[in-house]
């Protein structure tokens, strides 16, 4: 019985302690991330953090990439044009944000996530 006890309050600290780190990292995060060196041929897509922080998106959606616990900036892989087995930042961006926002949008449907070019690109 002790034993079956201490399993679950290991549990429990764990997963408050990951849900503390989770809360601080999202609180030092801007609400909104200018994207204007991402400009390609359509406008630059606003983009709220905030939003994305409040609906629970995991930060590895998108900062999949870390080097010493810190998160690595896009364009250090992602360049204008693929390279390899890297996507171009406009795949990048494409087949993450607007692929997210096609499965919310099947999975819920009072979503209004932006699946179109001109819901993102105004």
């Amino acid at each position: 019985m002790f034993l079956k006890s201490w399993k679950v309050l290991v549990s429990v600290v764990v997963g408050a302690l990951f849900l503390m780190a989770t809360v601080a990292f999202a609180a030092g995060a801007p609400d909104k991330v200018d994207l204007a060196k991402y400009k390609g041929a359509k406008s630059v897509v606003p983009f709220d953090h905030k939003h994305h922080v409040d609906a629970k998106v995991p930060c590895a959606t998108c900062h999949h990439k870390q080097k010493d616990g810190k998160t690595v900036p896009c364009l250090e892989c992602h360049k204008k044009d693929a390279d390899g087995a890297t996507p171009s930042f406009k795949d990048a961006f494409h087949k993450t944000c607007k692929g997210c926002h096609e499965k919310t949008v099947k999975e819920k449907a009072d979503s209004k996530a932006p699946t179109k070019c001109g819901d993102c690109h105004k």
